[in-house]
């Protein structure tokens, strides 16, 4: 398969490939209780699951970060979905305990992936509209390190005498180190 122009195929993220063997183990366990699972409940459990490898291809195909978002958070409601699906047959005993178990092992998996994707792509966008850039400007003079409190913050130091330097003023300027949030 060619790769589309607009970025890496949908193919290379995990999420998809594990959403795609959920699909198709929702397939294979619905099948194999097609005389057993209501019709009409078999069709929403299928529709469900492949609705989560959809929608994750679709969002990545997207141009922006934002739709890729959307997208990807309604791949994680159709886990959710699912998810409720298979308590309910398993609750009514249309499911057996192995079964049950196994999709839910996989919907586990594939919704810490989706969960991980949606933290990478908030990352992305957080740093697309608010960039944490070093600060490009040079620092000030050793003048104006050295400047009183009294003329750098006149409300709090407002009866101070201007050539008088408080005694806890430093005499030498000290590196500020910032932490990340």
């Amino acid at each position: 398969m060619l790769e589309p122009a607009n970025g890496p195929s949908h193919r290379k993220l995990k999420a998809w490939h594990e959403a795609q063997t959920l699909a198709v183990l929702t397939y294979q366990t619905c099948t194999a209780r097609r005389h057993v699972i209501d019709r009409g409940l078999a069709d929403q459990i299928r529709r469900a699951a492949i609705s989560i490898p959809s929608n994750i291809a679709e969002g990545n195909a997207r141009g922006s970060n934002k739709d890729s978002l959307r997208f990807l958070y309604i791949a994680r409601g159709s886990l959710c979905e699912l998810e409720s699906q298979i308590d309910v047959c398993f609750s009514t005993q249309l499911l057996s305990k192995e079964d049950a178990e196994r999709l839910q092992l996989q919907s586990s998996l594939v919704g810490r992936l989706i969960g991980g994707l949606i933290h990478y792509r908030k990352q992305k966008e957080d740093e697309r509209t608010n960039p944490k850039k070093p600060s490009t400007q040079p620092l000030p003079p050793y003048s104006v390190l050295r400047t009183p409190y009294s003329v750098l913050f006149p409300t709090l130091y407002p009866s101070r005498n201007l050539a008088q330097i408080p005694q806890d003023f430093p005499s030498q300027p000290r590196a500020v180190q910032c932490s990340r949030p």
